[in-house]
Protein backbone atom coordinates (compact mmCIF):
# COMPACT_ATOMS: atom_id res chain seq x y z
CA UNK A 1 0.00 0.00 0.00
CA UNK A 2 1.46 3.35 -0.90
CA UNK A 3 1.24 5.65 2.28
CA UNK A 4 -0.06 8.39 0.16
CA UNK A 5 0.15 12.02 1.05
CA UNK A 6 -0.03 13.94 -1.78
CA UNK A 7 -3.26 12.86 -3.26
CA UNK A 8 -6.73 14.71 -2.69
CA UNK A 9 -8.44 13.60 0.36
CA UNK A 10 -11.34 11.41 -0.11
CA UNK A 11 -11.80 9.89 3.48
CA UNK A 12 -11.41 9.90 7.29
CA UNK A 13 -9.59 7.72 9.99
CA UNK A 14 -9.12 9.47 13.16
CA UNK A 15 -12.96 10.73 12.70
CA UNK A 16 -15.91 9.58 10.23
CA UNK A 17 -13.58 9.86 7.53
CA UNK A 18 -9.58 9.80 6.93
CA UNK A 19 -8.82 12.89 8.62
CA UNK A 20 -7.84 16.54 6.48
CA UNK A 21 -10.72 15.96 4.52
CA UNK A 22 -11.37 18.85 2.79
CA UNK A 23 -9.09 20.56 4.93
CA UNK A 24 -6.14 22.67 3.88
CA UNK A 25 -2.42 21.32 2.78
CA UNK A 26 -0.51 20.65 6.08
CA UNK A 27 2.54 22.40 4.23
CA UNK A 28 2.68 24.11 1.59
CA UNK A 29 6.73 23.66 0.44
CA UNK A 30 8.76 24.65 -2.46
CA UNK A 31 11.85 21.83 -2.98
CA UNK A 32 14.80 22.43 -5.35
CA UNK A 33 13.08 22.29 -8.94
CA UNK A 34 10.49 24.87 -8.02
CA UNK A 35 7.78 22.28 -7.89
CA UNK A 36 4.93 22.86 -4.85
CA UNK A 37 4.26 19.75 -3.05
CA UNK A 38 0.82 19.61 -1.08
CA UNK A 39 1.55 17.69 2.09
CA UNK A 40 -1.44 16.07 3.52
CA UNK A 41 -2.25 14.62 6.50
CA UNK A 42 -0.24 11.26 7.32
CA UNK A 43 -2.85 8.84 7.71
CA UNK A 44 -4.37 9.28 4.16
CA UNK A 45 -3.81 5.48 3.88
CA UNK A 46 -3.52 3.84 6.83
CA UNK A 47 -7.42 3.05 7.64
CA UNK A 48 -6.65 0.40 4.58
CA UNK A 49 -3.18 -0.89 5.79
CA UNK A 50 -4.65 -1.25 8.91
CA UNK A 51 -7.63 -3.73 8.08
CA UNK A 52 -5.61 -5.13 5.04
CA UNK A 53 -3.01 -6.84 7.34
CA UNK A 54 -1.00 -6.60 4.19
CA UNK A 55 2.67 -8.46 3.93
CA UNK A 56 3.87 -6.12 1.36
CA UNK A 57 7.26 -4.85 2.55
CA UNK A 58 7.21 -0.97 2.76
CA UNK A 59 10.54 -0.08 4.16
CA UNK A 60 13.47 -1.91 5.84
CA UNK A 61 15.43 -0.26 8.62
CA UNK A 62 19.19 -1.25 10.20
CA UNK A 63 19.24 0.47 13.37
CA UNK A 64 20.96 0.43 16.86
CA UNK A 65 18.05 -0.24 18.41
CA UNK A 66 14.34 -1.46 17.69
CA UNK A 67 12.13 0.91 17.38
CA UNK A 68 8.66 2.37 16.35
CA UNK A 69 9.11 4.05 13.40
CA UNK A 70 6.88 7.52 13.32
CA UNK A 71 6.41 9.10 10.40
CA UNK A 72 4.37 12.02 11.65
CA UNK A 73 2.08 13.07 14.90
CA UNK A 74 -0.63 15.13 15.15
CA UNK A 75 -1.36 17.75 17.95
CA UNK A 76 -4.71 19.29 16.33
CA UNK A 77 -8.25 17.92 17.80
CA UNK A 78 -11.68 19.66 16.83
CA UNK A 79 -13.66 16.69 17.87
CA UNK A 80 -13.76 14.91 14.90
CA UNK A 81 -10.64 14.51 13.17
CA UNK A 82 -6.84 14.52 14.65
CA UNK A 83 -4.53 16.51 12.31
CA UNK A 84 -2.40 19.67 11.98
CA UNK A 85 -2.25 23.10 11.16
CA UNK A 86 -0.29 24.75 9.01
CA UNK A 87 3.49 24.78 9.77
CA UNK A 88 6.78 25.85 7.80
CA UNK A 89 9.01 23.21 6.81
CA UNK A 90 12.64 23.79 7.64
CA UNK A 91 15.43 22.99 4.85
CA UNK A 92 17.77 20.70 6.25
CA UNK A 93 22.09 20.38 5.57
CA UNK A 94 22.48 16.53 7.06
CA UNK A 95 22.36 17.84 10.30
CA UNK A 96 19.47 18.98 12.23
CA UNK A 97 20.65 19.60 15.55
CA UNK A 98 23.29 18.54 17.61
CA UNK A 99 22.39 15.71 20.24
CA UNK A 100 22.43 16.56 23.87
CA UNK A 101 24.88 14.46 25.90
CA UNK A 102 21.90 13.02 28.22
CA UNK A 103 20.08 11.21 25.02
CA UNK A 104 20.90 8.28 23.26
CA UNK A 105 21.87 7.79 19.93
CA UNK A 106 19.71 5.73 17.83
CA UNK A 107 20.96 5.30 13.93
CA UNK A 108 18.90 4.16 11.15
CA UNK A 109 19.37 3.42 7.27
CA UNK A 110 15.60 3.22 5.98
CA UNK A 111 15.71 1.51 2.98
CA UNK A 112 12.67 2.19 0.91
CA UNK A 113 10.56 -0.53 -0.58
CA UNK A 114 6.68 -0.03 -1.34
CA UNK A 115 6.19 2.78 0.99
CA UNK A 116 5.82 5.67 -1.18
CA UNK A 117 4.46 9.22 -0.35
CA UNK A 118 6.47 12.24 1.31
CA UNK A 119 6.97 11.34 4.96
CA UNK A 120 10.29 9.10 5.71
CA UNK A 121 9.24 7.39 8.90
CA UNK A 122 12.00 7.34 11.80
CA UNK A 123 12.70 6.52 15.33
CA UNK A 124 11.73 9.15 17.61
CA UNK A 125 13.88 12.03 17.52
CA UNK A 126 15.52 12.61 14.34
CA UNK A 127 18.57 14.72 14.36
CA UNK A 128 20.29 14.08 11.99
CA UNK A 129 19.21 13.28 8.28
CA UNK A 130 20.31 12.62 4.68
CA UNK A 131 20.40 10.71 1.41
CA UNK A 132 17.93 13.00 -0.66
CA UNK A 133 18.26 16.46 -1.25
CA UNK A 134 14.95 17.51 -0.80
CA UNK A 135 14.79 16.76 2.43
CA UNK A 136 12.49 19.45 4.95
CA UNK A 137 11.87 18.84 8.83
CA UNK A 138 8.54 20.05 10.59
CA UNK A 139 10.11 20.85 13.95
CA UNK A 140 7.19 20.85 15.87
CA UNK A 141 5.71 17.17 14.66
CA UNK A 142 9.57 15.47 14.27
CA UNK A 143 8.84 14.94 10.89
CA UNK A 144 10.98 14.64 7.97
CA UNK A 145 9.66 15.47 4.53
CA UNK A 146 10.68 14.67 0.46
CA UNK A 147 8.84 18.27 -1.39
CA UNK A 148 10.55 17.04 -4.71
CA UNK A 149 8.55 13.89 -5.60
CA UNK A 150 7.57 10.94 -3.52
CA UNK A 151 9.59 8.12 -2.05
CA UNK A 152 10.83 5.55 -4.32
CA UNK A 153 12.01 1.97 -4.14
CA UNK A 154 15.78 1.97 -4.03
CA UNK A 155 15.72 4.98 -1.82
CA UNK A 156 17.90 5.17 1.29
CA UNK A 157 18.12 7.68 4.14
CA UNK A 158 20.33 7.74 6.78
CA UNK A 159 19.19 9.16 10.41
CA UNK A 160 20.21 9.76 13.41
CA UNK A 161 17.34 10.06 16.20
CA UNK A 162 17.82 10.33 20.22
CA UNK A 163 16.07 9.44 22.83
CA UNK A 164 16.09 10.05 26.99
CA UNK A 165 16.39 6.42 28.78
CA UNK A 166 13.10 6.67 30.98
CA UNK A 167 11.98 5.34 33.90
CA UNK A 168 8.91 5.50 35.87
CA UNK A 169 10.59 6.86 38.85
CA UNK A 170 11.45 10.03 36.82
CA UNK A 171 8.34 10.68 34.96
CA UNK A 172 6.41 10.44 37.78
CA UNK A 173 8.28 13.51 39.19
CA UNK A 174 8.20 15.52 36.11
CA UNK A 175 5.58 18.56 35.18
CA UNK A 176 3.32 18.97 32.13
CA UNK A 177 2.87 22.72 32.32
CA UNK A 178 5.38 24.07 29.33
CA UNK A 179 3.85 22.51 26.45
CA UNK A 180 5.09 23.38 23.34
CA UNK A 181 1.85 25.03 21.99
CA UNK A 182 -1.18 25.38 24.04
CA UNK A 183 -3.19 23.10 21.02
CA UNK A 184 -1.70 19.99 22.81
CA UNK A 185 -4.28 20.87 25.63
CA UNK A 186 -7.58 21.69 23.65
CA UNK A 187 -10.40 20.12 23.11
CA UNK A 188 -13.92 21.15 21.15
CA UNK A 189 -16.46 22.79 23.42
CA UNK A 190 -19.23 20.10 22.02
CA UNK A 191 -17.04 17.56 23.04
CA UNK A 192 -19.35 14.77 24.89
CA UNK A 193 -19.02 14.62 28.54
CA UNK A 194 -18.76 11.34 28.92
CA UNK A 195 -14.97 11.49 27.77
CA UNK A 196 -14.10 13.95 30.70
CA UNK A 197 -15.78 12.23 33.37
CA UNK A 198 -14.76 8.58 32.15
CA UNK A 199 -11.15 10.30 32.20
CA UNK A 200 -11.61 12.05 35.48
CA UNK A 201 -13.37 8.59 36.97
CA UNK A 202 -10.61 6.63 35.75
CA UNK A 203 -7.66 8.64 36.71
CA UNK A 204 -9.26 9.82 40.51
CA UNK A 205 -6.24 8.08 41.89
CA UNK A 206 -3.48 9.13 39.71
CA UNK A 207 -0.95 11.21 42.44
CA UNK A 208 0.88 13.19 38.95
CA UNK A 209 0.55 13.04 35.21
CA UNK A 210 2.24 10.24 34.19
CA UNK A 211 -0.23 8.28 37.02
CA UNK A 212 -2.89 9.53 35.01
CA UNK A 213 -1.67 8.82 31.33
CA UNK A 214 -0.37 4.88 33.10
CA UNK A 215 -3.75 4.37 34.70
CA UNK A 216 -5.79 5.58 31.66
CA UNK A 217 -3.35 2.92 29.61
CA UNK A 218 -3.63 0.02 31.66
CA UNK A 219 -8.02 0.76 31.82
CA UNK A 220 -7.71 0.64 28.08
CA UNK A 221 -5.43 -2.40 27.91
CA UNK A 222 -7.68 -4.64 29.74
CA UNK A 223 -10.92 -3.46 29.67
CA UNK A 224 -10.81 -3.32 26.26
CA UNK A 225 -11.00 -5.38 23.12
CA UNK A 226 -8.58 -5.40 19.37
CA UNK A 227 -10.99 -5.82 16.36
CA UNK A 228 -10.41 -4.77 12.87
CA UNK A 229 -14.05 -5.01 12.25
CA UNK A 230 -15.85 -1.81 13.54
CA UNK A 231 -15.90 1.04 11.73
CA UNK A 232 -13.50 3.79 11.43
CA UNK A 233 -13.93 6.92 13.33
CA UNK A 234 -13.14 9.23 15.92
CA UNK A 235 -15.79 12.01 15.84
CA UNK A 236 -17.60 13.17 18.93
CA UNK A 237 -20.63 9.79 18.13
CA UNK A 238 -17.64 7.59 17.71
CA UNK A 239 -15.96 8.12 20.60
CA UNK A 240 -19.12 7.45 22.62
CA UNK A 241 -19.37 4.37 20.59
CA UNK A 242 -16.18 3.26 21.68
CA UNK A 243 -16.56 3.69 25.28
CA UNK A 244 -19.62 2.15 25.16
CA UNK A 245 -18.74 -1.17 23.22
CA UNK A 246 -14.99 -1.52 24.27
CA UNK A 247 -13.67 -2.70 21.16
CA UNK A 248 -12.09 -0.83 18.10
CA UNK A 249 -8.44 -0.70 16.68
CA UNK A 250 -5.50 1.26 17.36
CA UNK A 251 -6.32 4.85 15.72
CA UNK A 252 -9.15 4.40 18.58
CA UNK A 253 -7.36 3.64 21.23
CA UNK A 254 -4.51 6.34 20.43
CA UNK A 255 -7.13 8.86 19.62
CA UNK A 256 -9.39 8.45 22.77
CA UNK A 257 -7.00 8.08 25.37
CA UNK A 258 -5.27 11.84 23.90
CA UNK A 259 -8.33 13.22 24.05
CA UNK A 260 -9.42 11.64 27.49
CA UNK A 261 -5.64 12.92 29.24
CA UNK A 262 -6.57 16.51 27.38
CA UNK A 263 -9.97 16.74 29.45
CA UNK A 264 -7.77 16.42 32.58
CA UNK A 265 -5.07 19.59 31.24
CA UNK A 266 -2.35 17.05 30.25
CA UNK A 267 -0.86 17.78 26.97
CA UNK A 268 -1.14 15.19 24.39
CA UNK A 269 -1.23 14.04 21.03
CA UNK A 270 -1.41 11.01 18.01
CA UNK A 271 1.41 9.44 16.87
CA UNK A 272 1.49 7.62 13.02
CA UNK A 273 3.88 5.47 11.76
CA UNK A 274 4.87 1.60 12.30
CA UNK A 275 5.40 -0.73 14.73
CA UNK A 276 9.14 -2.16 14.46
CA UNK A 277 8.80 -4.96 12.28
CA UNK A 278 9.89 -8.51 11.09
CA UNK A 279 13.82 -9.28 12.32
CA UNK A 280 15.31 -10.26 9.27
CA UNK A 281 18.93 -10.51 10.47
CA UNK A 282 20.91 -8.73 13.67
CA UNK A 283 19.67 -5.13 13.66
CA UNK A 284 17.65 -5.49 10.67
CA UNK A 285 13.59 -5.27 10.66
CA UNK A 286 10.83 -5.88 7.72
CA UNK A 287 8.47 -3.10 8.16
CA UNK A 288 5.22 -4.46 6.18
CA UNK A 289 1.91 -2.76 5.54
CA UNK A 290 0.24 -4.73 8.30
CA UNK A 291 2.62 -3.10 11.01
CA UNK A 292 1.18 0.49 10.34
CA UNK A 293 0.26 1.96 13.76
CA UNK A 294 -1.06 5.05 15.73
CA UNK A 295 0.00 5.55 19.41
CA UNK A 296 -0.72 8.21 21.75
CA UNK A 297 2.42 10.75 22.95
CA UNK A 298 2.79 12.69 26.30
CA UNK A 299 4.53 15.68 26.82
CA UNK A 300 6.59 15.82 30.09
CA UNK A 301 8.44 19.36 30.76
CA UNK A 302 12.32 19.08 30.44
CA UNK A 303 12.13 15.37 28.50
CA UNK A 304 9.63 16.05 25.86
CA UNK A 305 7.51 13.79 23.62
CA UNK A 306 6.48 10.50 25.01
CA UNK A 307 4.95 7.50 24.14
CA UNK A 308 1.86 5.31 25.65
CA UNK A 309 0.56 2.03 24.57
CA UNK A 310 -3.23 1.78 25.28
CA UNK A 311 -4.22 -0.77 22.41
CA UNK A 312 -4.27 -4.08 23.28
CA UNK A 313 -1.90 -6.48 22.09
CA UNK A 314 1.03 -3.92 21.02
CA UNK A 315 3.88 -2.63 23.04
CA UNK A 316 7.00 -0.33 21.86
CA UNK A 317 10.29 -1.35 22.46
CA UNK A 318 12.41 -0.13 25.01
CA UNK A 319 9.44 1.32 27.17
CA UNK A 320 8.61 -1.08 29.37
CA UNK A 321 10.68 0.03 32.20
CA UNK A 322 8.07 2.94 32.10
CA UNK A 323 4.55 1.78 30.91
CA UNK A 324 5.07 -1.79 32.38
CA UNK A 325 4.29 -3.14 28.74
CA UNK A 326 6.55 -5.72 27.07
CA UNK A 327 7.23 -4.82 23.74
CA UNK A 328 4.87 -6.69 21.28
CA UNK A 329 3.09 -6.02 18.05
CA UNK A 330 1.41 -8.11 15.49
CA UNK A 331 4.17 -11.38 14.73
CA UNK A 332 2.03 -13.38 11.69
CA UNK A 333 4.42 -12.50 9.65
CA UNK A 334 7.61 -14.43 9.29
CA UNK A 335 10.76 -13.93 7.90
CA UNK A 336 10.21 -16.58 5.56
CA UNK A 337 7.07 -14.83 4.23
CA UNK A 338 9.44 -11.14 3.71
CA UNK A 339 11.53 -13.00 1.63
CA UNK A 340 8.78 -13.60 -0.79
CA UNK A 341 6.86 -10.76 -0.11
CA UNK A 342 4.95 -8.68 -3.18
CA UNK A 343 7.31 -5.67 -2.85
CA UNK A 344 5.34 -4.04 -5.56
CA UNK A 345 3.44 -0.81 -4.64
CA UNK A 346 0.01 -1.13 -4.15
CA UNK A 347 -3.05 1.27 -3.37
CA UNK A 348 -5.71 -0.31 -1.77
CA UNK A 349 -8.93 1.69 -0.90
CA UNK A 350 -10.62 1.37 2.64
CA UNK A 351 -12.88 -1.19 2.77
CA UNK A 352 -16.52 -0.13 3.10
CA UNK A 353 -19.32 -1.14 5.06
CA UNK A 354 -20.78 -3.48 2.29
CA UNK A 355 -17.80 -6.02 2.91
CA UNK A 356 -18.22 -9.57 2.98
CA UNK A 357 -19.03 -11.26 6.71
CA UNK A 358 -16.21 -13.12 6.21
CA UNK A 359 -13.42 -11.31 5.31
CA UNK A 360 -13.27 -11.71 1.52
CA UNK A 361 -12.54 -8.94 -0.79
CA UNK A 362 -14.97 -9.73 -3.66
CA UNK A 363 -12.92 -8.87 -6.74
CA UNK A 364 -14.92 -6.70 -9.11
CA UNK A 365 -16.99 -8.57 -11.71
CA UNK A 366 -15.98 -6.02 -14.54
CA UNK A 367 -12.42 -7.39 -14.27
CA UNK A 368 -13.06 -11.07 -15.07
CA UNK A 369 -11.86 -12.12 -18.31
CA UNK A 370 -14.91 -12.58 -21.18
CA UNK A 371 -14.86 -16.66 -21.98
CA UNK A 372 -16.37 -16.84 -25.74
CA UNK A 373 -17.44 -20.02 -24.66
CA UNK A 374 -20.05 -18.01 -22.78
CA UNK A 375 -21.23 -15.64 -25.94
CA UNK A 376 -24.64 -16.26 -27.65
CA UNK A 377 -24.47 -18.19 -31.16
CA UNK A 378 -25.00 -17.28 -34.65
CA UNK A 379 -28.20 -17.94 -34.86
CA UNK A 380 -29.27 -16.67 -31.38
CA UNK A 381 -26.85 -13.19 -31.48
CA UNK A 382 -28.99 -9.90 -32.28
CA UNK A 383 -27.64 -6.62 -32.45
CA UNK A 384 -28.23 -5.92 -28.84
CA UNK A 385 -27.30 -10.15 -27.43
CA UNK A 386 -24.04 -9.54 -26.97
CA UNK A 387 -24.13 -7.23 -24.76
CA UNK A 388 -27.43 -8.34 -22.29
CA UNK A 389 -25.88 -11.81 -22.35
CA UNK A 390 -22.45 -10.79 -21.06
CA UNK A 391 -24.23 -8.48 -18.22
CA UNK A 392 -26.27 -11.73 -17.53
CA UNK A 393 -23.17 -13.36 -17.17
CA UNK A 394 -21.88 -10.77 -14.56
CA UNK A 395 -25.13 -10.60 -12.80
CA UNK A 396 -25.29 -15.09 -12.49
CA UNK A 397 -21.55 -14.87 -11.17
CA UNK A 398 -22.21 -12.15 -8.67
CA UNK A 399 -25.07 -14.26 -7.53
CA UNK A 400 -22.35 -17.16 -7.35
CA UNK A 401 -20.18 -15.15 -5.11
CA UNK A 402 -22.63 -13.80 -2.77
CA UNK A 403 -24.52 -17.24 -2.08
CA UNK A 404 -22.29 -18.02 0.55
CA UNK A 405 -22.03 -15.16 2.69
CA UNK A 406 -25.92 -14.95 2.25
CA UNK A 407 -26.29 -18.66 3.76
CA UNK A 408 -24.26 -17.80 6.26
CA UNK A 409 -26.00 -14.97 7.49
CA UNK A 410 -29.42 -16.27 7.26
CA UNK A 411 -28.44 -19.53 9.11
CA UNK A 412 -27.20 -17.85 11.94
CA UNK A 413 -30.22 -15.69 12.10
CA UNK A 414 -32.36 -18.83 12.45
CA UNK A 415 -30.53 -20.51 14.53
CA UNK A 416 -29.39 -18.38 17.41
CA UNK A 417 -32.23 -16.99 18.88
CA UNK A 418 -31.60 -17.79 22.61
CA UNK A 419 -28.34 -16.43 24.57
CA UNK A 420 -26.96 -20.25 24.83
CA UNK A 421 -27.45 -20.71 20.89
CA UNK A 422 -25.76 -17.33 20.23
CA UNK A 423 -22.78 -18.28 22.31
CA UNK A 424 -22.84 -21.86 20.81
CA UNK A 425 -23.03 -20.43 17.12
CA UNK A 426 -20.14 -17.90 18.59
CA UNK A 427 -18.16 -20.32 19.77
CA UNK A 428 -18.37 -22.82 16.69
CA UNK A 429 -16.84 -19.63 14.69
CA UNK A 430 -13.99 -19.01 16.36
CA UNK A 431 -12.81 -22.81 16.80
CA UNK A 432 -13.47 -23.31 12.89
CA UNK A 433 -11.71 -20.30 11.87
CA UNK A 434 -8.88 -21.24 14.20
CA UNK A 435 -8.79 -24.59 12.93
CA UNK A 436 -8.48 -23.34 9.74
CA UNK A 437 -5.54 -21.66 10.15
CA UNK A 438 -3.66 -24.82 11.72
CA UNK A 439 -4.42 -24.68 15.37
CA UNK A 440 -4.49 -28.03 16.44
CA UNK A 441 -7.88 -28.72 18.34
CA UNK A 442 -9.39 -31.62 19.17
CA UNK A 443 -12.71 -32.63 19.92
CA UNK A 444 -12.29 -33.81 23.55
CA UNK A 445 -10.60 -29.79 24.11
CA UNK A 446 -12.47 -27.85 27.26
CA UNK A 447 -12.62 -24.19 25.82
CA UNK A 448 -9.67 -23.25 28.13
CA UNK A 449 -7.39 -25.76 26.61
CA UNK A 450 -8.49 -24.66 23.01
CA UNK A 451 -7.72 -20.97 23.84
CA UNK A 452 -4.27 -22.21 25.00
CA UNK A 453 -3.52 -23.89 21.82
CA UNK A 454 -4.67 -20.96 19.52
CA UNK A 455 -2.31 -18.78 21.86
CA UNK A 456 1.00 -20.83 21.02
CA UNK A 457 -0.24 -21.64 17.09
CA UNK A 458 -2.10 -18.34 16.15
CA UNK A 459 -1.07 -15.28 18.99
CA UNK A 460 -2.55 -12.74 17.31
CA UNK A 461 -5.85 -13.61 18.14
CA UNK A 462 -5.19 -14.80 21.86
CA UNK A 463 -6.97 -11.87 23.46
CA UNK A 464 -10.75 -12.50 22.19
CA UNK A 465 -10.10 -16.57 21.98
CA UNK A 466 -9.35 -16.56 25.29
CA UNK A 467 -12.00 -13.93 26.23
CA UNK A 468 -14.73 -15.70 24.34
CA UNK A 469 -13.80 -19.65 25.94
CA UNK A 470 -14.04 -18.16 29.58
CA UNK A 471 -17.23 -17.21 28.47
CA UNK A 472 -18.38 -20.29 27.40
CA UNK A 473 -16.80 -22.08 30.49
CA UNK A 474 -18.55 -19.85 32.47
CA UNK A 475 -22.16 -20.52 31.16
CA UNK A 476 -21.07 -24.36 31.01
CA UNK A 477 -20.43 -24.56 34.81
CA UNK A 478 -21.96 -21.63 36.67
CA UNK A 479 -24.78 -23.07 38.17
CA UNK A 480 -26.91 -20.06 36.69
CA UNK A 481 -25.50 -20.96 32.98
CA UNK A 482 -25.74 -18.12 30.83
CA UNK A 483 -28.58 -15.98 32.47
CA UNK A 484 -27.53 -12.52 32.48
CA UNK A 485 -25.28 -12.72 29.53
CA UNK A 486 -27.66 -10.63 27.60
CA UNK A 487 -28.28 -7.88 29.77
CA UNK A 488 -26.68 -4.37 28.86
CA UNK A 489 -24.07 -3.37 30.70
CA UNK A 490 -23.15 0.64 31.77
CA UNK A 491 -21.58 1.34 28.27
CA UNK A 492 -24.32 -0.41 26.29
CA UNK A 493 -22.56 -4.32 25.88
CA UNK A 494 -23.97 -7.29 26.76
CA UNK A 495 -21.91 -10.53 27.17
CA UNK A 496 -22.82 -12.31 24.11
CA UNK A 497 -22.60 -9.44 22.30
CA UNK A 498 -19.64 -8.94 22.94
CA UNK A 499 -18.67 -13.01 22.50
CA UNK A 500 -20.53 -12.59 18.85
CA UNK A 501 -18.01 -9.77 18.34
CA UNK A 502 -14.89 -11.60 19.76
CA UNK A 503 -15.87 -15.07 17.15
CA UNK A 504 -16.42 -12.01 14.83
CA UNK A 505 -12.50 -11.15 15.56
CA UNK A 506 -11.30 -14.31 15.54
CA UNK A 507 -12.88 -15.24 11.88
CA UNK A 508 -11.84 -12.03 10.46
CA UNK A 509 -8.06 -12.85 11.73
CA UNK A 510 -7.45 -16.14 10.85
CA UNK A 511 -9.76 -15.32 7.19
CA UNK A 512 -7.13 -12.78 6.59
CA UNK A 513 -3.96 -15.05 7.63
CA UNK A 514 -4.58 -17.15 4.68
CA UNK A 515 -3.37 -17.15 1.05
CA UNK A 516 -5.44 -16.49 -1.67
CA UNK A 517 -6.61 -20.03 -2.51
CA UNK A 518 -7.11 -21.20 0.73
CA UNK A 519 -9.02 -18.15 1.72
CA UNK A 520 -11.56 -18.36 -1.49
CA UNK A 521 -11.86 -22.32 -0.39
CA UNK A 522 -13.20 -21.39 3.02
CA UNK A 523 -15.34 -18.77 1.27
CA UNK A 524 -17.18 -21.39 -0.50
CA UNK A 525 -16.96 -24.36 2.13
CA UNK A 526 -17.33 -22.43 4.99
CA UNK A 527 -21.79 -22.16 5.39
CA UNK A 528 -21.46 -21.54 9.30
Amino acid sequence: LGFAVVVALAAGLIGPRLPGADAAPLYETSGGSGGVSQVLSPLVDIRSRLTNRSTTELFRVRADAESYWRSSALPEFDGTTWGMPQRDLEPIDRSLTAPPDSLIENRQQITIGALGGSLVPAAPDPLQASGREDLRFAAETSTLVTVDGDLQAGDRIDIVSAAPALSGTQLSAATTAAAPDPIYTSVPADLPPVVGATARDVTASAASAYDAALQLQTWFQTEFEYSLEIQPGHGNSAIENFLRDRIGYCEQFAGTFAAMLRTIGVPTRVAVGFTSGVPVADGEYSVLGRNAHAWPEVWFDDIGWVAFEPTPGRGAPNAESYTGIRPQQDTSATAEEIDDADVAPVSTPPPGPSDGDAGLNIPDLTEFPTDESLAPTAATRTDDGASWVGLAVFVALGVLIAIPAVIRLLRRRRRARTVDAQLAEAWHRATSAVVAVGVPVQSSDTPVEVAARTARHFPVVTRPMSSLADAVTAATYRAEGSTGFDVVGTYGASTIGECRNWAKQIDRAATESLDWPNRVRRYFTTWN
